[in-house]
């Protein structure tokens, strides 16, 4: 997979891969607006006048054929009062769909946590899963993630 570059509050970064890119956008780091550049290129174009990186983001969600009835979570502790647990991802669960929903609205859980359901082979971030994308990411100004961006690109 192609690795790429791009530039973020008057920094360059990268090389990086391509889906940890497209990560980036959809979980609100860089706008669409971002100037990558693909490794071996001299070219910097913002993020969406590339081909590969807008079908990239079309097909990096997780679709669901229904709506999660339980799941684990795989949840970090961010606590520095929380003895040797910090820093550590702590398993909590199982909890339904509803129940995911209101810990992202109210902070309990982040979209950079992790979710487990029948079927998955992997814990997978909250944000992959196109269920939790439009019902509970628009939490407030702290974490937003601004799917005007991503929508308009698909």
């Amino acid at each position: 997979m192609m690795k790429w570059y791009y530039q973020h509050k008057n920094k360059m970064y990268g090389p990086i891969d391509q889906n940890f890119l497209v990560d980036l956008l959809m979980i609100g780091e860089i706008e669409k607006s971002t100037l990558c550049c693909a490794d071996g290129s001299t070219e910097w174009r913002s993020f969406v006048d590339f081909i590969d990186l807008r079908n990239s983001l079309k097909t990096s969600y997780i679709r669901l054929s229904k709506t999660p009835q339980e799941c684990v979570l795989l949840v970090k502790n961010s606590d520095p009062n929380s003895g040797q647990n910090a820093n550590q991802w702590l398993q909590q669960g199982p909890f339904d769909y509803e129940q995911v929903c209101e810990m992202l609205r109210d902070g309990r859980v982040s979209k950079m946590d992790r979710i487990w359901m029948e079927g998955f082979t992997t814990w997978v971030p909250l944000f992959k899963i196109a269920h939790f994308r439009t019902d509970v990411l628009i939490l407030d100004s702290s974490s937003r993630l601004d799917l005007s961006n991503v929508i308009e690109l698909i």
